[in-house]
């Protein structure tokens, strides 16, 4: 007999059994990004980051909006296994300093840059 509960873990433990999905997760854990700026972090082609974060929407681990023409992806708060998760991507290494490195090498993306700002001056109020 299958247990819900159980069935939801093993999905989560599915998408993070494959190290291309596990450092987008590490990446969105630092930051909104958009696909432009995953391509870079990960070395791999944009249809490449598309499947993988196609598999991470189905699952609902992560969410994405629109900031003009470009989507956005972050991590799902309202994602049932949520704090299992950040613990998860907490026990790894930091991906702090490889967003921050993209950031001060011109490479990433300005829209995400606008949305990490905006997210920024909205925790502050």
């Amino acid at each position: 007999m299958q247990h819900p509960a159980i069935t939801s873990k093993v999905s989560l433990y599915k998408m993070l059994a494959d190290e291309k999905r596990i450092n987008i997760l590490r990446f969105l854990n630092e930051a909104g990004l958009c696909v432009c700026d995953l391509e870079a972090l990960l070395g791999i082609s944009q249809p490449a980051v598309s499947q993988h974060l196609r598999k991470l929407k189905q699952a609902d681990i992560i969410t994405s909006h629109k900031h003009d023409q470009w989507h956005i992806y972050s991590i799902n708060d309202g994602y049932e296994h949520h704090q299992h998760l950040l613990h998860i991507l907490n026990e790894l290494p930091s991906a702090e300093k490889d967003v921050a490195d993209i950031t001060a090498q011109g490479i990433r993306s300005r829209c995400s840059i606008e949305i990490t700002e905006i997210r920024f001056l909205e925790k502050k109020n």
